[in-house]
């Protein structure tokens, strides 16, 4: 099996919702980061190969351990309420968005694995971070 590390990055998305009478919410995500990475840290004594095993041992005993990642997302989100200004001069002119109000958080979740009082059990679990 092969380790690695891999990044991805996304710019974001804009939502924009309004009413007749201008009033409007606007949805948007900052850069969305999502790390995929087959290095599990921590992976218990238990699921790594024994030592002492030949190559043919060890890649037996690797093909009945389920295959572990590590996944970790990062997404800034920003919610605000504000009206639509048109321009009078120019129709197919874009409106300009004029906040009133906004809410902006950063959501991070990523997955941990747990071992229960030593035993081979282990439950897997999403860890979730929201900062205001």
């Amino acid at each position: 099996m092969q380790l690695s590390d891999d990044v991805t990055c996304v710019q974001g998305i804009q939502i924009t919702a309004t009413t007749p009478t201008d009033n409007a919410v606007r949805f948007e995500t900052g850069v969305i980061e999502l790390e995929l990475s087959n290095r599990v840290q921590g992976a218990s004594a238990a699921t790594q190969p024994a030592a002492g095993l030949s190559f043919a041992q060890s890649q037996a005993q690797q093909k009945h351990m389920p295959l572990k990642l590590f996944v970790r997302a990062v997404v800034d989100l920003n919610l605000a309420l504000g009206t639509l200004l048109k321009n009078p001069m120019f129709e197919e002119a874009e409106s300009e968005f004029q906040h009133l109000a906004s809410f902006q958080t950063r959501i991070t979740m990523r997955n941990a694995l747990q071992v229960y009082c030593g035993c081979t059990v282990q439950k897997r679990t999403v860890v979730t971070g929201v900062s205001k």
